[in-house]
């Protein structure tokens, strides 16, 4: 038997050092791949989340349907509206400016369409009454006054135990403001 001589190629063992270089590189593409994908998905969540808070807050904010109404509504609301902007100073400074110790005013009923008010008040005689009219009369803003009214009230308890003998005067007013006053 022959024996078979054997080749032997020259053998040079590689330095460990250049392996664990690779791999460390590799190592590191793989760190810096997985911190990137991190980063972006972090991003995402948070653009996602300003968005929807941005939606949100444009739906929240979103206005309402029209709402129609009906004509006994719109009429109303003009009625309401009309009173609202009312120039009141107008109406109450003429009452205001007069004032009599023994008038005690009850009610005032103003009237905008028309541009009159109907005052109740009482009176201790009939002597105040007329001088409240004329004083009333004369105030700058007052077209006309017109007694509609007026009655004698009986002493309530309270005005009798305080030995008040006279009887009140009820009376009521229509008071016409001038044209500059009621206009709107």
């Amino acid at each position: 038997m022959r024996h078979i001589q054997r080749l032997d190629f020259p053998y040079e063992p590689k330095p460990g050092w250049l392996s664990l270089l690779f791999l460390l590189l590799a190592l590191a593409a793989l760190a810096f791949t997985a911190y990137w994908a991190y980063q972006n998905q972090t991003a995402l969540s948070h653009v996602l989340a300003e968005q929807t808070h941005v939606m949100n807050v444009a739906e929240a904010q979103k206005p309402a349907p029209a709402k129609t109404y009906t004509p006994a509504q719109t009429v109303a609301m003009d009625k309401i509206k009309t009173q609202l902007y009312y120039p009141w100073q107008h109406v109450f400074s003429p009452l205001e400016k007069v004032h009599f110790a023994n008038i005690q005013l009850m009610t005032i009923d103003p009237d905008i369409a028309t541009g009159k008010l109907k005052l109740l008040a009482q009176a201790d005689d009939q002597q105040a009454m007329y001088d409240y009219i004329r004083a009333i009369n004369g105030q700058y803003g007052v077209k006309q006054v017109d007694l509609i009214s007026h009655q004698k009230v009986a002493l309530t308890e309270q005005q009798k135990r305080l030995q008040q003998a006279q009887k009140r005067l009820r009376f009521e007013l229509a008071i016409q403001l001038a044209e500059a006053q009621h206009a709107i």
